[in-house]
């Protein structure tokens, strides 16, 4: 049996279309697949713009290159449009700018802003442009990294750690968007997830030795990651792959609160909870979901289940909820 199910790359360009009609193409395609906006050009080729969007459960990725233009979302259009996000934009561009409230940012080179899309706000780009923006809704950004975002967020690109995650969070992007395998999908969020949360962490705490923690961290959470459908899959190893010990792997994840072990089985077990609530997936018996997040057999993945959920797998998957129990 298939179970994959098709993911489409939304793409617009601005190149075939007469340039007095560009500003309202553009705007209504961002409606339709992002957010509410109002461009304005203030070039004399007009708008040249292309966008490639792509739509997942926990998270929309949009992926924009242009020449200089300005992007509003002002409080007619929030009123208008109303959409509770955080937009997570990565960029490069020169003299670029970005105001809302009573804060004010010019953007020079490499930024990273984290921002809310219940707000007004405005964009201005002078020059060419290019823009990762992963659109989260906010009340799973909220509860997933315990933030209200009240004002926005600048991240520090100047970090060493920071740049790093950015090279890897575009290039998670460009594979995934080049190949979009909605088998995948939930390996992929997650990976970007863990990304977007090292950044915000690395945000809070810049010295020397907490740098390389985090990157430890991080590293050994990638690599629990891509394995967790192995039910071999141990402590050791993942200690092993980056080239510390088993003790000072659980030290890194005491900072915490957890061990390796927990954060790995507590990864396996969101993934089961996806897999069995999403109604793409009902295709896939107990027994597949419990093997493609490494467990060993069925009854031990039942027992696990039930103690962290308070359901059986069958109960959870007949409920076809969204998100897990609090």
């Amino acid at each position: 049996m298939n179970h994959s199910t098709t993911l489409t790359v939304q793409k617009a360009s601005t190149m075939n279309v007469a340039p007095e009609q560009r500003l309202q193409y553009w705007d209504q395609f961002n409606a339709n697949h992002f957010v509410g906006i109002r461009s304005s050009s203030y070039v004399p080729e007009g708008l040249s713009a292309t966008q490639q969007s792509l739509h997942m459960d926990d998270m929309k990725v949009s992926w924009i290159e242009g020449n200089g233009h300005v992007v509003e979302r002002d409080q007619a259009l929030v009123r208008a449009v109303p959409k509770e996000s955080v937009l997570v934009s990565i960029g490069m561009g020169k003299n670029a700018f970005f105001y809302q409230g009573k804060d004010c940012a010019m953007l020079d080179d490499q930024y990273a802003l984290l921002y809310r899309t219940d707000k007004p706000y405005l964009v201005g780009f002078t020059n060419q442009m290019s823009q990762l923006t992963i659109d989260i809704p906010f009340e799973k950004f909220r509860q997933r990294c315990q933030r209200d975002l009240d004002r926005p967020l600048r991240i520090d690109t100047e970090d060493r750690l920071v740049k790093l995650l950015i090279r890897n969070l575009c290039r998670q992007v460009i594979l995934f968007m080049q190949a979009p395998d909605a088998d995948e999908a939930e390996a992929f969020q997650r990976k970007a997830w863990r990304l977007i949360e090292a950044m915000l962490g690395r945000q809070e705490s810049t010295s020397d030795g907490s740098s390389v923690a985090l990157h430890h961290r991080l590293m050994a959470k990638q690599y629990m990651d891509e394995h967790l459908s192995r039910p071999d899959l141990r402590v050791e190893e993942v200690a092993a792959a980056l080239g510390i010990s088993g003790r000072h792997l659980n030290r890194l994840f005491s900072e915490e609160e957890l061990t390796p072990h927990q954060y790995l089985l507590e990864q396996r077990l969101q993934l089961a909870w996806n897999l069995l609530t999403h109604p793409s997936r009902h295709g896939y018996g107990i027994a597949d979901v419990a093997y493609q997040c490494g467990f060993s057999s069925q009854a031990h993945f039942a027992r696990v289940f039930r103690r962290h959920f308070g359901l059986t797998p069958t109960d959870a998957r007949q409920k076809n909820a969204c998100q897990p129990p609090c």
